[in-house]
């Protein structure tokens, strides 16, 4: 308990802004109903650490909430408890209705009709009957307790959950309840594109490559490269290089943000073993028959390794030239100095150190080194060192901080929050020594905000 409570304090002393890309529109999934419903997203604190971030005035305006004076983000975060809707949820429409939250000198009518509650496109706000929504603790007020409203009387209003509807010369189909609440509250396209973008350029978390990423209560695995969401072919896809532990659970806008990818078959020097008992090493997209067993023993692969799978998978792949007796490390190997302990990675005539057993588990899982004496260690040039596969949550007793590598490089977490936040699990960090640490370049830190 005392580690964790250090990585804790030290991720807590660390915070960089971090920009968010806004994903694809979908006009019949604008937010998950998960997502709307949230009222414990943000604390009070971190509403107001939030708006003292952007340009606007909000961190420092007060409203009168029964003859006190309250400020802006206790009125949010009052009125997102009272009705269970998420305080994020008030923050976008703050933005979206008068654009309070990076405007840096907004009028009081701005502050007075912040929400846009009871104003409607060919209303005036001096109409009478409309100016007991008027004042900021009102509009934050009476668009909460609408919008609960929406869930808890579904069956009251215009549009519902799986109705097809012409909005704007567009139909849409409202996939969710929380999709049907903006169209209920604001029934334009465009008003609710406004919303989307701003949520996902706000609130919806930027995973680095190497994340693998799943819908709650879906089966489906992704693989964050290159900022498209790349599937798994199959389970056995997934299974021969990834370990179901580290799969982080989203909601499915959260996964909607990033653009598709290429299917993932089988992952790079996969050993793939058909119904007939023959074994194909998988490179370049292609299928290697290893010529036999013998073949198959002196070349050092480990039999835990190898997948069964059906022959469709293996169809599905063209033909490579076979794996033979001659075929000197086709997949790399993996070498200890029984003089010095040292272990390193051998491939292509070059060898990479590997600086600790933790880079060792985790680059090459299951596979063990062959001992040799340090003379035939030095035949081969030295590479760069094996690094951390992406994905990995790594820290070492120097380094105070939690890092995720992505691309090689290592991107700290700037604080407990966003660890928690992004789905992350505290028993998937390996502690590691300093060393095995520094051989990665450092990447841009990773935030929720």
């Amino acid at each position: 308990m005392i580690k964790k409570a250090t990585i804790i304090l030290s991720l807590l002393a660390l915070f960089v802004p971090q920009t968010i890309l806004a994903g694809n529109f979908n006009p019949g999934n604008i937010i998950s109903t998960e997502e709307l419903v949230n009222n414990s997203s943000m604390s009070r604190e971190r509403i107001q650490k939030f708006l003292e971030n952007q340009i606007g005035t909000l961190s420092k305006y007060q409203a009168e909430v029964f003859g006190v004076l309250k400020p802006a983000s206790d009125i949010i975060y009052d009125a997102a408890q009272y009705y269970q809707i998420s305080p994020k949820f008030l923050i976008v429409l703050l933005q979206k209705e008068q654009s309070l939250v990076t405007d840096s000198d907004p009028s009081q009518g701005q502050y007075d009709w912040a929400t846009g509650y009871g104003v409607c496109d060919s209303c005036s706000k001096s109409d009478p009957d409309i100016q007991k929504f008027k004042g900021f603790f009102n509009q934050l007020n009476w668009a909460s307790k609408r919008n609960r409203q929406y869930i808890n009387e579904a069956g009251r209003w215009q549009f519902q959950v799986g109705g097809t509807y012409l909005i704007d010369g567009v139909l849409v189909t409202m996939e969710n309840q929380a999709t049907v609440n903006l169209y209920t509250y604001t029934p334009h396209i465009h008003g609710n594109e406004l919303f989307h973008d701003l949520w996902h350029r706000w609130f919806t978390p930027l995973y680095p490559d190497g994340s693998l990423l799943q819908v709650s209560g879906q089966p489906g695995v992704y693989l964050i490269k290159d900022g498209k969401k790349r599937p798994f072919w199959s389970k056995s896809a997934f299974l021969a290089s990834y370990n179901q532990k580290n799969v982080i659970k989203v909601s499915q806008s959260e996964l909607d943000i990033y653009d598709d990818g290429k299917p993932i078959k089988y992952a790079e020097y996969s050993l793939l073993q058909g119904p007939d008992g023959n074994i194909y090493l998988i490179t370049d997209n292609q299928k290697r028959l290893i010529e036999s067993e013998e073949v198959f023993r002196n070349i050092g692969f480990n039999p835990e390794e190898v997948v069964a799978v059906e022959q469709a998978d293996l169809d599905s792949y063209s033909d490579g030239e076979p794996v033979t007796l001659n075929s000197i490390y086709p997949t790399g190997t993996l070498l200890q100095s029984k003089q010095t302990g040292g272990v390193t990675f051998v491939q292509n005539g070059v060898q990479h150190p590997i600086w600790s057993k933790e880079i060792l588990k985790s680059s090459f899982p299951g596979r063990r080194p062959s001992l040799v004496d340090e003379s035939e260690m030095i035949k081969y040039p030295k590479g760069d060192p094996v690094l951390f596969r992406d994905g990995d949550l790594v820290t070492s007793p120097g380094t105070n901080s939690v890092y995720v590598i992505s691309n090689g490089q290592k991107r700290p977490i700037a604080s407990a929050d966003a660890f928690n936040s992004l789905g992350y699990k505290w028993a998937n960090i390996i502690r590691t020594n300093d060393k095995s640490i520094s051989i990665h370049p450092d990447g841009p830190a990773i935030t929720i905000e």
